[in-house]
């Protein structure tokens, strides 16, 4: 050991430690005195040891002030851990148990850390690391937060860091795509003639959203020009232009014709109720249990967006029609692409067999 750096009698001690080390400075306490042959022998114990001799002596003036076991001071992570499982885990099913002892394989970097020097950029650096989703992220805070509040009860620490990390970013949602198949289109043809069916035909050739296709009005729809005018949710969706696909035309004119002699403001509205994206919902899954398929309302969508690139429809024209933004920005304006244009990329969709 090098020089000592002087404090008061029966205050403790910090001493630097020779030799090249991460933690060079140990702050000790004289637990015990005694006397023998007229000599005075101390039995010391240190604390810990520490990188700057700062740390050592606010840890030495802390101790002072409330002394507090040594023995569980040098605790590490996974003895705090085990400590706490085995009170922990006998209240909880065995399913829980397993999703807690996952949470804990995810911090090993700690496991043989003293848990007093585990500090918040180590917890969420295990955190960051870990290639799991945010759930699961959350898991190994909360653990942590526990482990922290145990530590704290039982005199081994006297700061929850758990408390202060970072917060978990969700995850964004992940939806599958799922097209429907030739097959599948050839079932909803063959049963157009049902209930709400042409529905699901007019939106698989058009590309509109579900909620953009229960808000088509019937002042959007021109026959005389075969389009429909509508869109949301972006401003390169916002009031498009999507040309009427020829094997769609009777389906939408039978639509149109029913709306304007009832008198009523939606294309899909019916006499009893208006059209929402929540009656739309309900019919869709309905007619999906009673065909057999399992598809979700946008998958009309990619319907549409699929059977476009394999017909080599232009992408510019297949954005324009779903009203997905471009990066040219001489592509995002209508008149810069007629209705003719539009229409004849449009009728190169075509389902093989029709």
């Amino acid at each position: 050991m090098q020089k000592e750096l002087k404090r008061a009698n029966g205050s403790g001690s910090v001493y630097k430690l020779s030799g090249r080390r991460s933690r060079p400075y140990i702050a000790i306490i004289t637990k015990e005195c005694n006397q023998k042959n007229n000599k005075y022998i101390q039995k010391r114990t240190p604390i810990g040891y520490y990188a700057t001799r700062t740390d050592a002596l606010v840890a030495l003036s802390d101790y002072i002030q409330a002394p507090y076991d040594l023995i569980k001071r040098r605790y590490t992570f996974e003895q705090v851990y085990n400590e706490w499982s085995q009170i922990h885990y006998k209240e909880i099913v065995p399913s829980a148990v397993r999703t807690w002892k996952s949470a804990y394989n995810y911090l090993e970097p700690l496991h043989n850390r003293c848990f007093t020097e585990i500090r918040t950029k180590d917890i969420d650096a295990c955190i960051r690391t870990a290639d799991v989703h945010s759930s699961t992220k959350n898991k190994i805070k909360s653990l942590c937060n526990m482990l922290f509040k145990y530590a704290i009860r039982n005199d081994i620490t006297n700061i929850n860091y758990a408390e202060l990390c970072d917060k978990i970013k969700s995850d964004p949602p992940v939806y599958k795509r799922n097209p429907f198949t030739e097959e599948e289109i050839y079932i909803l043809w063959d049963n157009a003639d049902k209930p709400y069916v042409d529905m699901l035909l007019i939106a698989i050739y058009t590309g509109w959203r579900p909620q953009e296709l229960t808000n088509i009005l019937t002042q959007d729809v021109d026959l005389e020009h075969m389009i429909i005018r509508g869109g949301m949710k972006t401003k390169a969706g916002y009031n498009r232009i999507v040309p009427i696909h020829k094997d769609i035309l009777s389906l939408v004119q039978t639509r149109y014709e029913y709306a304007i002699s009832n008198s009523l403001n939606k294309l899909f509205d019916n006499i009893s109720r208006p059209i929402n994206y929540a009656i739309y919902n309900r019919r869709f899954n309905s007619l999906m249990n009673n065909l057999n398929m399992n598809h979700r309302p946008h998958d009309t969508r990619h319907t549409f967006v699929t059977m476009a690139k394999e017909s080599n429809m232009n992408d510019y024209i297949i954005k324009l029609i779903v009203g997905h933004t471009t990066q040219d920005l001489t592509e995002r304006v209508y008149t810069h692409r007629s209705i003719e244009t539009l229409r004849r990329e449009i009728e190169k969709l075509s389902v093989p067999g029709r």
